[in-house]
């Protein structure tokens, strides 16, 4: 069932993310208008995907850290031939 009005939806997120630390100036309205068409589940499905998303974050720049360092070759001659 969808949620109509931003209100309703404002009302849902703050019952969604009331034991949750959010921003000081977490904008409820803005994130109930963008949300247009969504149900509670859609909303409740959202703020999981959105506290998800510093951990892939995260994994990702690892990712790119560790395939950018340089290797270091540890099986060198110094110098001999080969």
């Amino acid at each position: 069932m969808v949620v109509n009005g931003g209100t309703c939806r404002q009302k849902i997120l703050r019952v969604i993310l009331a034991k949750e630390e959010l921003e000081p100036e977490f904008d409820f309205k803005a994130v109930g208008d963008m949300t247009d068409g969504f149900s509670g589940s859609d909303l409740k499905n959202l703020c999981i995907s959105a506290a998800y998303m510093p951990i892939r974050e995260i994994i990702e720049q690892e990712k790119v850290r560790t395939t950018t360092r340089p290797r270091h070759d540890t099986h060198t001659t110094h110098g001999a031939d080969v």
